[in-house]
């Protein structure tokens, strides 16, 4: 049991070995204790707040933006860098505003990516199928084939203009998105699957900052135009 203590004139909070291992912290973050309501209180851990990039760490995030996978690998990109924009990649991982990314859990060293808020929104399967729903996030995974032509009919004539598309999938699933929101995550994705080979859905969700729905969605319809396979269950690589 979490409990108060005085240690020096302080007041700490003291958790015993199983609380802290359970609650998966980390002895090296601060942490800031707030009230959520009578008798609750959070513990979250301090952001440490963004500064405005100086010269180099401009220079490092350019580089990072327009360097090839290969060329980010931890340990291999730091030698093109100077002492200063080393010191300043240190600093931005310690911002949070580059990360360190393992595109599989078998590679022994991860990627530089420059962090991103996730694109995509909500999971297109808790979707209800309305063509609200399409029109407000651009696309929908569906499994019901009676939502699925309620759905169709509400929006045909965005499918006869090409404005929106639809392909059902191996794993059951009817993906849907609009033209629009295809072309902009798509080239992205190829370029993401010729770099690194073989990826799969969740891996180009995560490294991307997407929707792990969207993301398959545009894998799809990539298979669905002869420019991608599915190697294996769920495992993706580019037509060669």
């Amino acid at each position: 049991m979490a409990r108060i203590e005085e240690v020096d004139g302080k007041k700490m909070l003291v958790l015993s070995e199983h609380e802290y291992n359970k609650a998966g912290l980390d002895s090296s973050k601060e942490l800031e204790l707030e009230k959520a309501g009578q008798g609750t209180w959070v513990l979250k851990e301090k952001k440490i707040e963004k500064e405005e990039l100086g010269e180099a760490e401009a220079r490092v995030i350019e580089m990072i933006a327009n360097k090839s996978l290969s060329e980010r690998v931890e340990g291999r990109f730091e030698t093109g860098l100077k002492e200063e924009e080393q010191k300043a990649l240190e600093k931005l991982v310690e911002q949070g505003q580059v990360i360190k990314f393992k595109l599989n859990p078998s590679y022994k060293k991860a990627v530089y990516k420059i962090a991103e808020k996730e694109e995509g929104g909500e999971s297109g399967r808790k979707f209800t199928g309305t063509a609200a729903g399409l029109e407000e996030h651009g696309f929908m995974q569906l499994k019901n084939e009676l939502l699925v032509k309620k759905l169709c009919q509400e929006i045909k004539e965005e499918i006869e203009s090409g404005k929106v598309m639809g392909v059902k999938g191996f794993d059951g699933y009817y993906n849907i998105i609009t033209s629009e929101v295809y072309e902009k995550y798509r080239p992205a994705v190829e370029k993401l699957l010729e770099e690194a080979g073989e990826l799969r859905t969740e891996d180009i969700s995560a490294f991307l900052g997407i929707n792990r729905e969207l993301a398959r969605c545009v894998i799809e319809f990539l298979k669905e135009e002869g420019l991608a396979i599915e190697k294996k269950k769920d495992l993706f690589k580019l037509v060669a």
